[in-house]
């Protein structure tokens, strides 16, 4: 269970960074492909407060149509009004564990698009994330061909967990990826591209590793 605070808190990041936007970089990229700093906002609005056609949506393909959808229309409302409606979300999404890799992965995508901009994570938020490390590598390495033994290093909790992905086979080669946990949490989260991570290993595994789509 992550604490309550630092769920709250990597919030309250959020709406400190949008509260210091101007209107253009409302309209800057992110690290999600296509989507404007507004795009994202809205699509944290819906994922809290919109219809469950809408919040389904943003899993399932054939239901995006719905989730775009009330994207566009939350934009229609004033950057105060999302801003507000992120600062008080419903209270049954307030102790959710799962928000704190949310709203990191999140808040990195707005600093490191157009603003360029970058943090340190508290002990506390690298904490919290380390929880979800194990967990979310096993679901992001499962669209992967052939096989290789996975080792990932939390550099931030100095944990150190070890797993096959893909297919079982002799002499399986080795991966090695070493980062802080919150590195290691945009990689999970498909960030690969973005993510400061140090891959080592045998030239088959990263052969494999380049090939794979990486993330939730």
């Amino acid at each position: 269970m992550v604490d309550r605070d630092v769920i709250l808190a990597e919030r309250q990041f959020l709406v400190k960074i949008l509260q210091g936007l101007t209107n253009k970089q409302w309209r800057g990229d992110t690290l999600c492909a296509g989507w404007t700093v507004e795009d994202l906002a809205a699509h944290l609005i819906v994922r809290e407060r919109g219809s469950i056609l809408a919040r389904a949506g943003i899993m399932l393909p054939f239901l995006h149509d719905y989730h775009d959808g009330a994207i566009k229309n939350m934009k229609q409302m004033s950057h105060v009004d999302m801003i507000e409606r992120l600062s008080h979300p419903p209270g049954w999404v307030k102790r959710l564990s799962y928000n704190v890799v949310e709203f990191y992965v999140h808040n990195e995508d707005i600093l490191r698009g157009d603003l360029k901009q970058a943090r340190v994570p508290s002990d506390e938020l690298e904490w919290a994330l380390s929880g979800f490390v194990m967990q979310l590598g096993r679901f992001a390495f499962r669209r992967v061909e052939g096989g290789f033994w996975l080792i990932i290093h939390d550099e931030s909790s100095g944990s150190v967990h070890e797993w096959q992905v893909g297919k079982k086979s002799q002499n399986m080669p080795e991966l090695d990826i070493s980062a802080p946990v919150g590195e290691l949490t945009l990689l999970f989260m498909g960030r690969g591209r973005h993510a400061r991570v140090d891959v080592r290993g045998s030239e088959e595994a990263k052969r494999l590793y380049r090939l794979a789509d990486v993330g939730v």
